[in-house]
């Protein structure tokens, strides 16, 4: 009897579990679609390049709606077992709360398990390689790190403004800032120019017409102005390529962070954020156990509210583990709260809360009605 209510109880969890994880990523993910797709419509990438951009994309969206997945399949659950009074047949058959609760801290551990691979080990690994194929793609395609009518910065120490691209390799209006001599900076405009690439290589190169430059030279600095009618120049994208790996290594700046901290140096307000979120990639997946256990009370309170409600709800709650992560992040950003604290401190508010809606279910007398005699 124990193993088929535990597979009955599992699979009523796994339903909704899996349509609820459906809807959200796909809220979640709609904004990069519509990028994703402009990106094939507008600037000619391969379905194959967007593709793996998209799957790039999908274990950061996954680490958060999986919790969430779980929050709300579980008050679905049971929410639906007890307005089909399956739960009172259960319990009036000597069958306890918590033993209606060992399936569904079986799945919390499966979906911990899931959140916590994807948020330590595939979250990092993935966000080099998204890295990577963004430069891949900038490599191919210049042109997609510009944008007409904004101030671009599509590599380190280069700002770039466009007022028309007629096409991905034409530009018309240019300004450039170029601060890679930091001693030298140059402000270059001209009335037109092209992208020139090559495949083979790392190198872009700009073919500007009709302009000017702009520089400093000499002790002391006197200024300089150069007209043109052609003037070309090239731009090293391995290089850039090399830089914004070692920029995105987390591991390496956390470790940075600690023998700063361990060396009793006082520590900038974003070096204490940078060290919350590191916490956070383990105390996160953590939420998986407490959402599952919070859900089981909340579902058996909200048992006409139907599929609908349990969703609201679930919602409703997500947020409200949310918004204990904005405090969290204030406080580390107020200097009033340590960055490991702050990371825990989302899990310890809502383990707490979860605490008193089961001891609260198990004094009260929603668990009265469902005993034998009961009300």
């Amino acid at each position: 009897m124990w193993k088929l209510l535990d597979r009955y109880i599992f699979l009523e969890l796994l339903i909704p579990f899996g349509l609820t994880l459906s809807a959200l990523m796909m809220i979640l993910l709609i904004e990069q679609m519509v990028q994703l797709t402009e990106l094939l419509i507008n600037k000619g990438v391969s379905i194959w390049t967007a593709g793996r951009i998209f799957i790039f994309l999908l274990p950061t969206f996954l680490v958060i709606a999986i919790p969430m997945g779980v929050l709300i399949a579980t008050i679905i659950s049971f929410s639906r077992l007890m307005a089909d009074h399956e739960i009172t047949a259960l319990m009036a058959s000597g069958v306890s709360l918590s033993r209606l609760a060992v399936p569904v801290f079986v799945f919390t551990i499966l979906t911990f398990g899931m959140t916590f691979s994807l948020s330590a080990w595939a979250q990092p690994w993935i966000g080099h390689s998204l890295k990577r194929a963004a430069m891949d793609l900038l490599k191919q395609e210049f042109s997609l790190g510009l944008e007409p009518g904004i101030f671009n910065e599509p590599l380190d120490n280069m700002m770039i403004y466009i007022d028309e691209m007629p096409t991905p390799t034409q530009l018309k209006g240019i300004l450039i800032y170029d601060l890679r001599d930091s001693a030298q900076p140059v402000l270059i405009m001209a009335q037109e120019g092209m992208i020139l690439s090559d495949p083979t290589s790392d190198l872009v190169g700009l073919r500007l017409l009709n302009g000017s430059q702009h520089r400093e030279n000499g002790d002391p600095p006197r200024y300089q102005w150069i007209t043109f009618r052609k003037y070309e120049f090239k731009l090293d994208l391995a290089a850039a390529v090399k830089r914004s790996s070692e920029d995105t290594d987390t591991a390496l700046r956390v470790q940075q962070i600690k023998t700063k901290l361990a060396a009793s140096q006082t520590l900038e307000r974003s070096e204490l954020r940078t060290l919350e979120e590191y916490y956070k990639t383990y105390s996160f997946p953590f939420s998986c156990l407490i959402f599952g256990m919070i859900g089981i009370p909340l579902g058996l309170v909200i048992k006409q509210g139907g599929r609908l409600g349990g969703f609201a709800l679930g919602i409703a709650m997500a947020l409200l583990y949310y918004l204990f992560m904005i405090v969290s992040d204030f406080l580390v950003t107020s200097l009033l709260l340590a960055p490991l604290l702050a990371a825990w401190l989302p899990n310890l508010l809502m383990a707490a809360l979860a605490v008193s809606f089961i001891v609260g279910s198990n004094r009260g007398s929603l668990i009265q009605s469902l005993r034998p005699g009961g009300r």
